[in-house]
């Protein structure tokens, strides 16, 4: 029987972070398990009935004093229905429900964030060592932008 995951962390499969990381390094080979039946349906929905939990996260940091911004997470263009890719009605107005519902800065456009499989390595959200380094340098990127913005 192959060990769990919290089983196998060792200096050399875990990084700094205690992520494991063993799969991903040098794993080029794409992930792409999706069928029509378990793809991801991006509707407006879905973040408008989860909002009012992180809206007062970010209130309290506000309160705080702190200043948030937020980017999208990856996703697998193969894991998003077809009415979800970008471009499509239900995309944009995903993006549009998210920028406008929560109580942060958005820097990020959900389009840069979704990317093909052959950015990932053992899920529609895990990114491959090169993804990871793709999905950086968009970070970088927004982050820098939003500074130039001050």
């Amino acid at each position: 029987m192959k060990p769990k995951t919290y089983q196998m962390k060792t200096k050399e499969t875990t990084n700094r972070f205690g992520d494991y990381i063993a799969e991903k390094k040098g794993h080029t080979k794409s992930f792409d398990p999706f069928t029509v039946d378990n793809k991801v349906d991006l509707q407006t929905k879905n973040v408008t009935k989860n909002i009012d939990a992180l809206n007062a996260a970010l209130d309290s940091y506000t309160a705080m004093g702190v200043k948030v911004w937020l980017t999208h997470a990856v996703n697998n263009i193969n894991s998003l229905k077809e009415e979800s890719l970008p471009g499509n009605k239900v995309f944009m107005e995903f993006e549009k429900t998210v920028g406008e519902s929560v109580h942060a800065t958005v820097i990020s456009k959900l389009e840069d964030y979704t990317m093909g499989p052959e950015w990932f390595y053992n899920s529609h959200q895990h990114l491959n060592s090169e993804g990871t380094a793709v999905r950086s340098q968009k970070l970088l990127e927004d982050i820098l932008r939003q500074l130039e913005k001050k």
